[in-house]
């Protein structure tokens, strides 16, 4: 299969699939209740069942919850709520609609609630921050489920510290307009289609992530204005870091080391920087397609099996200041009008300030 077509459909097909698939889990948690013995004074509120957590305060996972059979497993409902699960196990049977802890609800904004410390596997979403603002998840583990982490609608959420592993569709998952997640030293590993996923939100921050033996490491679709640095996206099946009509992103000293793409844009993604990223070993460093007005400088690409930057029907680039090394070929640019190249022992047409025109 030519480098051209690869993924592009398939990853067409796999985001109608994935939208169609979301389920709000809303109800049908009747029976759940609060377990265990009352908690000492001052204490955290002992947790040995699935519940609903409906008052603020602090609570604690007292043991695994393995196997359990019901629609959501933790639901917090509360604002000001913390929740410790001490290590513990909170683990499903793959229903689909279910839920391993979900936070937060269509009707109302949830506030300041912390989760941490919990490996949730098994349920249709591991977790689901839904209308909350300023969560936090940390120091856990979501895997085996169809999405491990989703953040919907929320407002200033911090994911840090968390594994998301062998989901069936995403590791970690921003959608619905949320805007200001921070998304710090996760690591999403061996997802089916993502491990990493942003759709229709702007103003996040990736920071020091690894996404790594995934079919896509980062992808943002029609996500404007974020800013991914730092973040190792390697080993990914098709591409590394996958923009799709999404701009004004910022991409910046990533190391991105994949099967076959090392960063890619496509579908009519507009004035983002790709700025000081390793690219190395793909079999395309930095690909566009159909995307204009982006700025690629002062990246490492060396090792690529076939071009180290390739365009396609993209115009009004800049390319400037990178760094080539043993690559197939150096820049292909075919079918596109006024890319701009300096520096980077391609040639120049004019010395480049760097800006996005």
């Amino acid at each position: 299969m030519a480098l051209r077509d690869v993924g592009t459909n398939a990853l067409r097909v796999g985001v109608i699939v994935a939208v169609l698939v979301v389920v709000v889990v809303a109800g049908a948690f009747a029976g759940l209740q609060m377990g265990g013995d009352p908690p000492e004074e001052g204490g955290p509120t002992p947790i040995d069942s699935c519940t609903v957590i409906s008052d603020p305060g602090a609570y604690e996972l007292t043991g695994n919850l393995e196997n359990r059979n019901t629609g959501t497993c933790i639901r917090i409902t509360a604002s000001n709520v913390t929740l410790d699960g001490n290590g513990h196990r909170i683990d499903g049977i793959g229903s689909f609609g279910s839920g391993g802890v979900i936070v937060g609800s269509l009707d109302s904004r949830t506030e300041n609630v912390s989760v941490s410390n919990a490996t949730v596997t098994d349920w249709d979403d591991g977790i689901r921050y839904l209308n909350v603002t300023r969560g936090r998840f940390a120091n856990a583990t979501s895997a085996n489920n169809r999405v491990g982490l989703a953040v919907l609608n929320g407002s200033g959420v911090t994911i840090s510290n968390t594994t998301a592993a062998a989901n069936t569709l995403y590791g970690i998952s921003v959608t619905r307009d949320s805007r200001r997640t921070l998304l710090v030293n996760n690591t999403a590993r061996a997802n089916t289609l993502f491990g990493i996923h942003l759709v229709g939100t702007g103003g996040n921050t990736l920071r020091g992530n690894r996404a790594v033996a995934n079919e896509y490491g980062i992808a943002l679709i029609d996500a404007d204005r974020n800013d991914l640095v730092r973040n190792n996206a390697s080993l990914n099946r098709i591409a590394g870091i996958w923009l799709s009509a999404a701009d004004r992103n910022e991409v910046i000293d990533n190391y991105v080391s994949n099967r076959f793409y090392g960063i890619y844009l496509a579908d009519r993604s507009t004035r983002n920087l790709l700025v000081s990223n390793r690219v190395l070993s793909n079999a395309v460093g930095v690909r566009l397609v159909e995307s204009q007005r982006n700025l690629i400088e002062r990246n490492r690409i060396a090792r690529s099996r076939a071009e180290a930057i390739l365009l396609l029907s993209s115009d009004d680039n800049r390319i400037a200041d990178n760094r080539l090394a043993n690559n197939g070929r150096k820049v292909v640019i075919r079918e596109s009008t006024n890319v701009t190249r300096s520096g980077g022992g391609n040639g120049s047409s004019e010395a480049l300030a760097g800006s996005i025109p």
